[in-house]
């Protein structure tokens, strides 16, 4: 408000009982009811079987501080769920605390599992992220188009111009 980004008077409109929400570092008991909840979401919602997360997979979820709060943390089980090729989520299906792009090369993720790699183009990155949803959504090219918030006719259109072969 005081630097202009907020009008005062919609402040107090939607502060009529202030609360205060710890963030989910100082809560990490509501990970494992949090991750469930996401997990039976993006499970119905994408057609999976994801049903449950590993104990390693929980321990990894555990551990980080999650400085994006709830909001990461269900991003991370979104993209958890797609990845996932079974009925529980494993470590190798968590992308937890993804590096910004402009990270040391050291700490980047590479989509096709490595844990560093050489700069790459968008090109090789799209395709990359294509052929991971593909293979999440067993090559159904609804589901998928759907994932990557396309239409069915651009995934088409993006398979062909990349040689994607299912």
């Amino acid at each position: 408000m005081a630097a202009g980004d907020f009008r005062e008077d919609l402040y107090y409109r939607l502060s009529v009982v202030p609360v205060y929400i710890p963030p989910l570092r100082e809560r990490k008991k509501d990970i494992p009811v949090l991750s469930g909840k996401f997990l039976r979401l993006y499970s119905d919602a994408l057609g999976k079987k994801a049903e449950s997360i590993s104990e390693e997979a929980m321990e990894i979820l555990m551990a980080y501080d999650w400085p994006g709060n709830v909001r990461e943390l269900e991003n991370c089980i979104e993209r958890a769920v797609i990845f996932t090729k079974g009925p529980v989520i494993r470590r190798d299906s968590l992308f937890v605390g993804l590096p910004a792009i402009n990270a040391p090369l050291s700490d980047r993720y590479d989509p096709n599992g490595a844990s560093s790699c050489e700069p790459r183009s968008i090109k090789e990155m799209e395709k990359a992220h294509i052929i991971r949803v593909l293979r999440a959504t067993n090559s159904n090219r609804t589901q998928a188009a759907e994932i990557l918030e396309i239409s069915r006719r651009t995934l088409q259109n993006k398979i062909k111009e990349y040689g994607i072969t299912e």
